[in-house]
């Protein structure tokens, strides 16, 4: 029956909801009190008159709890911040739709923090620093993003993406790419004239309305 299915997981799901007990309700009839997660502890409770939503009541509320654990996270950072603002931005966590098996491996990695970078090992008194670049913290950022040794596939990546944006636009006339050259360092703004392997080339997207002298 319905309550010999509650009773059972109840049992289960008593050290993931704290607060998960049977009572008697107003109506004297056997009810389950279920506690929900967050800021503020609220209780729904489930008797006999509404027990065919019972299952549907512990699912959403373990959700509930899913989801406050995964927010309180201390590896939560601004990617997943952003990703949460839309839902098409983060489609491949439940569906992994247009994503690779190792795309998707990779990030979820990512995400909790527990690649195997030297930063991301919680061991103390190791070393952190990148094994490339003698950077002081090997993170995912830096090995993505900052780790110079790797600029040639950081302005590959670059490039692939703007060239992809532009390639599904279907009005590009309004739209120009820019490139240019990046600067060396005292030479007082003016761009050098480096060849494209060995000067690092950045390119743009900017409407032909904004664009500048």
């Amino acid at each position: 029956t319905i309550w010999s299915a509650a009773r059972s997981a109840a049992r289960r799901l008593a050290t993931k909801l704290p607060g998960l007990t049977w009572s008697w309700s107003e109506a004297k009839s056997w009810s389950l009190n279920i506690p929900s997660p967050g800021d503020v502890v609220t209780h729904t409770i489930v008797d006999t008159e509404c027990r065919g939503d019972l299952h549907h009541h512990l699912r959403s509320h373990l959700q509930q709890k899913y989801l406050n654990d995964l927010l309180n996270k201390p590896d939560q950072g601004k990617v997943y911040d952003t990703s949460c603002m839309d839902p098409a931005s983060n489609h491949f966590i439940q569906t992994g739709q247009h994503t690779r098996f190792c795309d998707w491996r990779f990030i979820h990695r990512a995400r909790l923090g527990v690649l195997p970078l030297r930063a991301c090992i919680r061991v103390a008194n190791i070393d952190r620093r990148c094994r490339i670049c003698r950077y002081p913290e090997e993170t995912t950022a830096h090995v993505l993003c900052h780790c110079m040794k790797h600029s040639r596939a950081m302005n590959n990546r670059h490039r692939a993406v703007i060239f992809h944006l532009v390639n599904s636009m279907k009005d590009k006339s309004g739209l120009r790419i820019e490139k240019t050259k990046q600067q060396n360092p005292g030479s007082g703004g003016i761009r050098t004239h480096a060849s494209e392997e060995t000067g690092a080339l950045n390119q743009r997207l900017r409407p032909l309305g904004h664009a500048t002298r």
